[in-house]
């Protein structure tokens, strides 16, 4: 994947949401002792590692110029410390002096990975990066500390409408749709309702068309029933780090309406190679307002992939900063605005993000963000006052094969209701991750 795409979506993701995975640190099938390279940061390292039994191991004598760690070496065990601070961590030599750099890595909490090619462990210390470069993200910060004050527990009630058009070679078929939420938000979680109406005419004209069998016209109709109005439910326990979620539309599916899907959020990213993921302590690095540690754990999900990964994460980490650091904004009549604008490998991609302030506050936020690339156009453009209330316009174009627009409204007030976090006791409850496992672990036939 070219690093414009990688960038576009992590900015994408630092905005309004995560990146995923983190590849585990393998090595491949090749002969013990075989000597390697190790990249920290981009640079390779002039001390060289050896491989024994799948796992690349260092000298105690080369940690301290590869991490930049004191190591120590007694009684078999070995203890790292950083700027005269011991990390209370031993780790288990293997020989007399010899450290697997995967504990070191994980001791000094470092991403790490393998890139066979060119024989080279590829070691990451996003937390050094970001040091090294400096960067801070107080003025935006000012206004996740602004959204906090609308209190502990608030109710957000908002509707929408939008349309999907399908291309066909003959006529296009489109879906008009609407609805209503409203949800109850604490710092423990979320508690939403979702009411949706969807037009399906265009479907039940083309369907009528065509010559179906009664078991498939039968199939249609209920299809059309479980889609033209529904009723979903979700819930998200911060805590637990599951969402779980309910809606009529499941039949289709032939899940019963009234049994829940669950979604453990850190258990999926664990199994997709991001050890140690925690969303509970992604949130509240947001909550806290510290917008820097929320960047620098998305960048963390990133995977490492080959000796090019460090670089790739540090044009990334550059383009957040020209989006969000504070050298981005400027300050004019009472505005902090900041442009950025991006043309690479036939990607472009333009943001403009303009917060208001009263006094040292910052109170209101508007962000237009336009995205192009490989035949797809994608237009946004939200905007929050100082009351809470929100608008968003949500405009894409698949190569004209698709088509999708949505255009929604909320309002958001202090609250003494709290959002429950349970489901039901008696009801049943469908593990999402248990059918992710399935399907993966699932045989494929030949063909």
């Amino acid at each position: 994947m070219k690093f414009s795409k990688k960038a576009a979506a992590l900015s994408m993701a630092a905005v309004m949401s995560l990146s995923v995975g983190a590849t585990a640190f393998a090595g491949t099938a090749q002969q013990a002792g075989e000597s390697v390279k190790v990249q920290m940061n981009g640079k390779i390292a002039t001390d060289k590692a050896v491989l024994l039994g799948g796992t690349t191991y260092i000298d105690a004598s080369d940690v301290k110029g590869i991490f930049g760690a004191d190591c120590k070496v007694d009684g078999g065990y070995a203890t790292l410390s950083v700027d005269g601070k011991d990390l209370k961590i031993t780790i288990k030599t293997t020989g007399e002096s010899l450290l697997a750099v995967r504990d070191i890595a994980d001791a000094l909490g470092c991403m790490l990975g393998w890139d066979g090619a060119e024989k080279t462990v590829v070691v990451v210390d996003i937390d050094r990066m970001a040091d090294e470069k400096g960067a801070t993200f107080d003025i935006i910060g000012k206004y996740f500390d602004y959204s906090k004050s609308v209190g502990d527990s608030y109710k957000t009630i908002g509707d929408f409408s939008g349309s999907v058009e399908i291309a066909d070679e003959t006529t296009p078929v489109t879906v008009k749709f609407d609805g209503k939420m409203d949800a109850v938000t604490a710092k423990e979680g979320e508690e939403a309702n979702v009411k949706l109406n969807m037009d399906l005419s265009d479907f039940k004209k083309y369907a009528a068309a065509e010559e179906m069998e009664a078991t498939e016209k039968e199939m249609f109709d209920v299809i059309i029933k479980a889609l033209e109005s529904s009723d979903t439910k979700v819930i998200y326990n911060i805590d637990a780090g599951i969402m779980y979620m309910k809606s009529t539309m499941f039949t289709v599916f032939g899940i019963d309406e009234n049994a829940w899907i669950s979604f453990d959020l850190n258990s999926f990213m664990e199994a997709a190679g991001a050890s140690g993921f925690d969303m509970t302590s992604v949130l509240k690095l947001v909550d806290d307002g510290d917008l820097r540690a929320y960047i620098l754990a998305a960048l963390k999900t990133i995977p490492v992939e080959s000796v090019n990964s460090y670089d790739e994460m540090s044009k990334a980490y550059d383009m957040i900063v020209s989006m969000l650091g504070d050298s981005a904004f400027t300050l004019e009549n009472g505005k902090y605005k900041s442009n950025f604008a991006m043309n690479e490998d036939g990607a472009e991609l333009t943001y403009v993000m303009t917060m208001g302030t009263d006094g040292d506050k910052v109170n209101s936020c508007e962000i237009t963000m336009k995205m192009s690339a490989d035949g797809m156009v994608m237009d946004m453009y939200v905007s929050s006052d100082k009351d809470f209330n929100t608008s968003m316009t949500f405009s894409m174009n698949v190569a004209d094969m698709m088509k999708v627009y949505m255009d929604m409204k909320s309002s958001c007030e202090a609250t003494k209701q709290v959002p429950s976090l349970t489901v039901p006791a008696g009801a049943t409850v469908i593990s999402m991750n248990d059918m992710f496992a399935s399907m993966i672990s699932a045989p494929v036939e030949a063909a």
